[in-house]
């Protein structure tokens, strides 16, 4: 049985709102496919995408230039990022994409240092 990278979910409250449940990696394949996906909904017009990126253990580069395709190339449209885990959100501020990360994204564990 194949296994469901991600799942298309519209609408949110509105008919221009596209809520995508992501799942593995955001790799090369996951993008690519997701792409194809957020084309179509961006052509009918669609104003606002959410990425759950529950079941996204990690973003390789390919998946950060997706992310940066979306903020730079559409920004007539709402794009935020939704259930982000903690090493996904030490990448996204690494590439300065923490801006897409929506309000009440967990913040980053304290780092011990070893001293009292």
């Amino acid at each position: 049985m194949k296994r469901r990278r991600f799942r298309l979910t519209r609408p949110l409250d509105h008919p221009r709102e596209t809520l995508i449940h992501l799942a593995g990696p955001l790799d090369r394949w996951g993008c690519v496919r997701m792409r194809f996906k957020l084309l179509v909904r961006l052509a009918k017009g669609c104003g606002r995408v959410v990425l759950d990126l529950r079941r996204v253990p990690y973003i390789d580069s390919d998946g950060i230039k997706a992310l940066r395709w979306l903020r730079d190339d559409w920004q007539d449209v709402r794009v935020e990022l939704v259930n982000v885990n903690s090493d996904v959100l030490r990448t996204l501020r690494l590439s300065r994409l923490e801006d897409l990360v929506a309000d009440g994204a967990p913040e980053e564990e304290p780092v011990a240092t070893g001293t009292a």
